[in-house]
């Protein structure tokens, strides 16, 4: 099984769209793909519906930027069991 888990679109700092990322991940034969841009959960729905029909499962992720001791951090979290209202009403 292949799993790509730390991914970023264009509407983060990626350089490509959810759907092509989508796409190359089915090329490339992975089996489950994670975008996780920074702070922002608006690429998880096009790229769910870009992968309807194909053989590649979406799990919703996100990468929150955080601060601790004047230090920059990066938590990487994951849905496996959907993403709470609340916390897509403070991502979106």
């Amino acid at each position: 099984m292949k799993l790509d888990l730390h991914t970023h679109s264009n509407l983060s700092d990626g350089a490509f769209t959810p759907e092509e990322i989508v796409d190359m991940a089915v090329s490339a034969g992975f089996s489950v793909l994670a975008i996780t841009d920074h702070d922002s959960i608006t690429s998880w729905d096009r790229a769910s519906a870009a992968a309807r029909g194909r053989d590649i499962a979406i799990l919703p992720g996100v990468e929150v930027s955080a601060a601790w001791e004047n230090e920059e951090l990066h938590i990487l979290g994951y849905f496996r069991n959907g993403v709470p209202q609340t916390l897509r009403d403070f991502l979106t």
